[in-house]
């Protein structure tokens, strides 16, 4: 083998073809043979136990880290499922608080419902007056208003808004003026407006035609 000195290239060693030559391929190195084929094989030197432990440490982090990462998703994914069933926990309980207050409600307003109905109707032709009966064979109402809908044009009296009230199995008498109308063939509508002692309220509407009044439908506002 030559090596590069100061003094040019001089023969250092002298290699057979079996022997074993052992390369630092670190630094730079040049192998040159005039003729014969030179096989060189690297063998590449054992780890160090800190490497090896940076190595196994990197996989086993990388192993914690998809871990923690699918735990994450699992939780997240847990946490969702367990938050729609409290919601849905929560709509199914508003669901039947409503159901059972509607209930509530509409036991109340049995309880303290009038029942208006009209029991006659009439008219006194020298005062050209008529009259309606507002019966009430159910619970108290308190008559508020009455108001003229349509029709031939007649005169509602009215209590200025002062709320009267009709007791149970009481009577309340209406009464107008037609003026020049045939209380025969004159027709018109009104409605009376009441509510009951819990403040529920109600409209009934009345017609006159043919001679008298009847009662057309009640609402429960």
């Amino acid at each position: 083998m030559l090596k590069n000195t100061k003094k040019g290239l001089v023969v250092d060693t002298v290699y057979k073809s079996a022997d074993t030559l052992k390369i630092d391929v670190t630094t730079a190195t040049t192998l040159q043979l005039p003729k014969e084929k030179l096989v060189v094989t690297t063998i590449e030197p054992p780890k160090e136990g800190i490497e090896l432990f940076g190595l196994w440490a990197a996989i086993i982090g990388g192993i914690a880290a998809f871990i923690a990462v699918g735990l994450s998703f699992y939780q997240l994914f847990k946490k969702d499922r367990e938050k729609q069933a409290q919601i849905n926990e929560l709509a199914n309980q508003t669901a039947e608080l409503i159901k059972q207050t509607k209930l509530f409600d509409k036991r109340i307003r049995m309880a303290v419902r009038p029942g208006i109905w009209c029991n006659g109707s009439g008219r006194r032709g020298h005062e050209q007056e008529f009259n309606v009966q507002v019966d009430n064979r159910g619970e108290i109402a308190f008559l508020d208003k009455i108001e003229f809908m349509d029709g031939d044009d007649i005169l509602l009296r009215n209590w200025n808004n002062t709320s009267i009230p009709i007791e149970k199995n009481g009577t309340v008498k209406i009464t107008g003026n037609y003026g020049s109308l045939n209380p025969d063939t004159m027709n018109f509508k009104f409605k009376i407006c009441y509510h009951d002692r819990e403040g529920y309220k109600y409209e009934t509407i009345y017609e006159w035609k043919g001679g008298f009044a009847k009662i057309l439908e009640t609402k429960e506002l």
